[in-house]
């Protein structure tokens, strides 16, 4: 796993063209105690991460994926967190080309998925982040453009750092058909209570199209 992808062998992202924002629908507000077992999350469910019996405020986001044989180039997907304040403006990206800020840090930049597991880690402490971040935006997008159909286990994950539990999960595979983009989730700070909506919204986004239009 290298921590210099943006400097050897990755060139900065051209903006691909961006459908009209969708709306975001509202699912169940849910509450979880993950010693009961893993958290089961539908599209668009609503987790209230301050009022759940387990405060989740350490917080693992996880991508992963298995190259494929035959493909005549490396798979590359990029896990992001994009931040944004109260009044929709963007604050900060973590993403391969800048891996840490307060609260948040990923792992490195993971060129091929060779592994088993989780290739791209970011680490969410969100009692630390800036007080200016409202929101925060996960995403994970094709650098290589590879489509997600095409791709071998390829899957986008959430997880309690302190037991280790999985709280969602979508398999990227599976579901993300010709797109190269998905928009996993999103985290909103309401009233000084922290919420988790899952998304799934797939596309063909790259991290800068996302951070001009999220």
């Amino acid at each position: 796993m290298s921590l210099f992808g943006n400097l050897f062998g990755k060139k900065e992202e051209q903006a691909a063209p961006v459908a009209a924002p969708q709306p975001i629908a509202t699912g169940n507000e849910l509450t979880f105690d993950l010693t009961k077992g893993p958290v089961s999350l539908n599209p668009f469910d609503v987790v209230n991460l301050t009022k759940s019996d387990d405060t989740l405020t350490d917080i693992n986001l996880a991508a992963g994926w298995d190259p494929i044989n035959g493909i005549g180039e490396n798979i590359d997907l990029d896990l992001s967190v994009h931040m944004f304040n109260g009044n929709g403006g963007h604050v900060e990206t973590v993403y391969f080309g800048n891996l840490s800020t307060s609260g948040v840090k990923h792992s490195g930049d993971n060129l091929t998925g060779a592994g088993e597991g989780d290739d791209e880690v970011i680490r969410i402490n969100l009692s630390a982040l800036d007080p200016s971040v409202t929101r925060l935006e996960v995403t994970v997008t094709s650098f290589t453009k590879v489509r997600f159909r095409n791709i071998s286990n390829a899957f986008v994950r959430l997880v309690d750092n302190r037991s280790n539990r999985e709280v969602a999960r979508f398999d990227l595979t599976e579901h993300g058909g010709d797109n190269t983009a998905v928009r996993f989730g999103q985290f909103i700070k309401e009233n000084g209570e922290w919420k988790f909506k899952a998304l799934g919204i797939y596309s063909k986004d790259t991290i800068r199209s996302f951070n001009q239009n999220l």
